[in-house]
């Protein structure tokens, strides 16, 4: 099981998508958790009317990939970490117990963004804490890693390389063009142009290693540090 933990709804869909498409064609299972509903900037739409529009784009979206879809009633731009955000993601990787977490790196001009990261690190702590009672088991998260995502670009350095298939990038540019934000590119940023590109990049440098047969698109993952108090020691993989 995968679990995408995004600051805005379509955070995990655009970053991480391709992955969980992989997931999901290998047999696997993925749960999209969009931390804020994701509505500001609309260039028409208040944040209500916004808001509700993000939701569907984000269901619609995670069933296109075949992932799962959890959506916090959160205004864009008022992630906190605070104690009860904390405790309703840990008990979300208790009932979903995904062995491998995605999250935003910490270093964004998004504060909803550094609030994701921060609340998935100590969820995945609580979540493994038998003092944290939830009528759950119980549960430790084996991998955790940081998806590529522009916004987040600060020290973010990819040491994982995950190769997709072009049915994979097909899937991920179906479920993120459910998005208006994404196709029409309101806020003013080529995401699809910037991300196909990036694939095609990481791919670049992923096939150096691979078989002959490889497809030429990969996807980016930093790994977590190894300790709360270390950023610049990486554990091998």
């Amino acid at each position: 099981m995968l679990m995408i933990v995004g600051g805005h709804s379509g955070d995990e869909a655009i970053m991480a998508g391709p992955i969980a498409a992989k997931v999901i064609r290998e047999g696997g299972a993925c749960v999209f958790v969009g931390a804020t509903n994701g509505d500001g900037g609309h260039p028409i739409l208040n944040r209500s009317q916004y808001a509700v529009q993000k939701d569907k784009e984000a269901r619609e979206a995670a069933e296109i990939i075949g992932a799962e879809c959890e959506l916090w009633d959160i205004s864009s731009g008022q992630l906190e970490v605070r104690a009860e955000n904390v405790q309703h993601l840990a008990t979300l990787i208790r009932r979903y117990q995904p062995d491998t977490v995605i999250t935003h790196w910490r270093n964004s001009m998004h504060t909803d963004h550094v609030a994701a990261y921060y609340i998935t690190t100590k969820a995945i702590r609580l979540a493994a804490n038998q003092s944290f009672e939830d009528g759950q088991d119980v549960f430790k998260v084996r991998e955790l890693y940081f998806g590529d995502n522009w916004e987040d670009a600060d020290g973010f350095v990819p040491d994982v390389y995950v190769s997709i298939l072009p049915e994979d990038e097909e899937k991920w540019l179906m479920a993120c063009n459910c998005f208006e934000f994404f196709r029409g590119s309101f806020y003013n940023f080529n995401y699809r142009g910037y991300y196909e590109a990036l694939h095609r990049m990481r791919g670049a440098l992923a096939a150096r290693k691979a078989d002959v047969g490889h497809s030429g698109l990969a996807v980016g993952l930093m790994k977590a540090p190894k300790t709360a108090y270390d950023f610049t020691s990486w554990e091998d993989r």
